[in-house]
């Protein structure tokens, strides 16, 4: 059963993330009007939530190295993600929405599947018991 409850969020996670990929974004044009920024930042927000919440499912079960180092992987790209997600967002609050911040987002986003991916690995690893010692 756990490995059944597993492989579904596991499953979950992947579409998601997947779905987040495959979403074009539009591209970088100078004088952005303020909507866009926030449709950005909006983005960013709700892929985070998939993202922390997929970390906090790995940390619940068992871990072991290998797990510890994915889960590791992607609190690093996360924290990297937050930085420069509130670095834009400050812009934004000062009335800011410019192709520099728009980047920001972006790349905030970008980070954001990297730790989508790591943590997909973890639970790839913990669901299956990759590197477990026996």
């Amino acid at each position: 059963m756990k490995n059944k409850k597993m492989s579904s969020s596991l499953l979950k996670l992947c579409w998601a993330v997947t779905a987040c990929l495959l979403l074009s974004r539009p591209g970088i044009l100078h004088g952005q009007e303020m909507s866009e920024c926030q449709k950005h930042y909006k983005t960013d927000v709700d892929t985070r939530k998939v993202v922390v919440d997929a970390i906090e499912k790995v940390k619940k079960g068992e871990m072991w190295e290998l797990v510890q180092q994915h889960i590791s992987d992607a609190e690093i790209w996360l924290k990297k993600a937050d930085e420069r997600i509130a670095k834009a967002k400050d812009a934004m609050d000062n009335g800011k929405c410019n192709a520099e911040v728009i980047n920001d987002l972006d790349t905030g986003w970008r980070w954001l599947a990297e730790a989508a991916s790591a943590a997909t690995r973890a639970q790839i690893a913990q669901a299956h018991g990759y590197g477990k010692k026996k």
